[in-house]
């Protein structure tokens, strides 16, 4: 399963309501099916509110949020923080890493191809990692990056566990 959406500024369209509160409800479906991965399309910034840039401040708030619900669930996941996405043809050399520290662009032809490819190797499963188009370094090789990026660690939301997010939802 590959989560894809994003909340608008609109109360019925809210990035809480979609992006958190919607990605619960597709979280709870793909345990209730036994969906064997997860890849949940978010954003880079997600975890550094210094770079929201969005109309709505706390939109990428709840990207982050939904992350740490879907680590908390039991799904076998992967958190896929992808660059500003643009409209032009892909296959663009790309650049992989982790930390939510890297900055660029990725056009979405090239993040649907790395988000298929990743339903595809096993070793993604319970890892975050950031992707945009390379620029000065070369280009990373999707597989070799993903098995010697780092699983993800238990992590902690304002003050609540990501356990207690998911219960929240």
């Amino acid at each position: 399963m590959i989560i894809a959406t994003a909340g608008g500024i609109g109360h019925a369209n809210s990035a809480e309501l979609v992006d958190y509160f919607g990605t619960g409800n597709l979280i709870r479906q793909a345990l209730a099916s036994h969906v064997d991965l997860v890849i949940f399309i978010s954003t880079l910034g997600a975890t550094r509110p210094e770079h929201y840039l969005d109309a709505e401040p706390t939109s990428v708030g709840w990207k982050a949020q939904a992350e740490e619900l879907i680590r908390a669930s039991g799904v076998p996941y992967c958190v896929v923080r992808a660059g500003w996405l643009r409209d032009v043809a892909g296959g663009f050399p790309l650049s992989v890493s982790q930390g939510d520290t890297a900055d660029g662009w990725i056009s979405r032809t090239d993040l649907a191809e790395v988000c298929t490819r990743l339903l595809l190797i096993p070793a993604a499963v319970g890892k975050t990692i950031d992707i945009v188009t390379a620029r000065e370094r070369p280009a990373s090789d999707l597989e070799v990056a993903i098995e010697a990026a780092q699983p993800d660690t238990a992590v902690q939301t304002e003050g609540r566990t990501a356990a207690s997010l998911a219960r929240a939802v």
